[in-house]
């Protein structure tokens, strides 16, 4: 559960630093904000998805 919480937490600090970055580049519309919403939360959602199955398969 641990290593779970910490990749999840990695992949959510390097989804808002993507963001920003992208936020800097250029200023999107809120379709763009909305896309770059989607892609972080895609990014934590698999991050967590993976802790996830690697912690079941090591369990097993």
């Amino acid at each position: 559960m641990n290593q779970l919480s910490t990749t999840g937490f990695l992949y959510a600090i390097f989804a808002v630093l993507f963001c920003y970055m992208i936020d800097q580049r250029r200023p999107a519309g809120i379709l763009g904000r909305l896309l770059v919403i989607g892609v972080s939360a895609l990014f934590i959602a698999g991050a967590f998805l993976m802790g996830f199955f690697r912690t079941q398969l090591q369990g097993s």
